[in-house]
């Protein structure tokens, strides 16, 4: 059974709640009645202002077990489908209608992402093309220190795979918004190793930058992500994220 988990902060249209492979979860406080919320079991809820989206990861790694787990945001979507709704007119963006959700939900998304991790081992968005190096972009928006200390400890905790932390120089290309879907036999080991290296970050240097760049770990989990399927070498398919944009005089924003 696929699952993927589409956190929310603020309202916004949605799948219906009998949805079956979309699941909304509730982060950074907010819940409605038929969401999940990341406050419950086994978490870490309270980093939500800091962790971002990496609180729902958390808690789909520690109490949930599906076997293909997955996750979006609350209007970016992954889109599995091989046609032309989203191109041309649209490119990266679409309007955020009840139609574009019932697209990016339809039953054929899951079965054809399905079809896809039999042919690959992780789905993950497009990478995204910068004009700064991966570590250049970084350090030129977000504090220097948590990202020297990000590097040190990729040294420390995967010797084998040091030689591969060259690419955050070499490459301009970038994974972005933790989303991904993959099975659970290779999201289990990914958090393991995230939070491995997050949490000692965070242990160190905490809030200490104020608003936006005190939200270091969640980005520093987006290179993560492209890092460690790199050194595990792990078969990889991209696929468009779309985003959708609010509709004039739509309140749902």
């Amino acid at each position: 059974m696929l699952k993927i988990f589409q956190t929310f902060h603020r309202p916004f249209l949605r799948p219906s709640p009998a949805h079956r492979w979309i699941v909304p979860i509730g982060v950074g406080g907010y819940a409605e009645a038929d969401m999940l919320t990341d406050s419950s079991g086994t978490h870490i809820a309270p980093l939500n202002p800091h962790y971002c989206e990496l609180t729902a990861l958390y808690w789909a790694w520690k109490n949930d077990d599906s076997p293909y787990v997955g996750f979006y945001h609350y209007r970016r979507y992954l889109n599995f489908v091989v046609d032309q709704t989203w191109q041309d007119a649209f490119g990266f963006a679409m309007p955020a209608t009840q139609i574009t959700v019932d697209y990016l939900s339809h039953e054929r998304q899951a079965e054809q992402a399905l079809r896809m991790l039999q042919a690959c081992d992780v789905i993950i968005p497009r990478l995204n093309a910068q004009n700064l190096s991966v570590e250049a972009q970084y350090l030129k928006y977000h504090p220097a220190e948590p990202w020297e200390h990000f590097k040190a400890l990729l040294a420390q905790r995967f010797p084998s795979g040091q030689r591969y932390s060259s690419i955050f120089q070499l490459s301009n290309l970038a994974s972005t918004c933790n989303m991904f879907v993959m099975p659970r036999s290779i999201f289990e080991p990914y958090c393991q190793d995230l939070f491995s290296v997050i949490d000692p970050i965070w242990s160190q240097w905490g809030a200490r930058w104020g608003g936006y760049h005190d939200r270091y770990p969640g980005f520093l989990a987006e290179r993560f992500l492209g890092f460690w399927l790199h050194m595990r070498a792990i078969r990889v398919m991209e696929v468009p994220m779309i985003l959708l944009e609010p509709v004039e005089g739509s309140d749902k924003g």
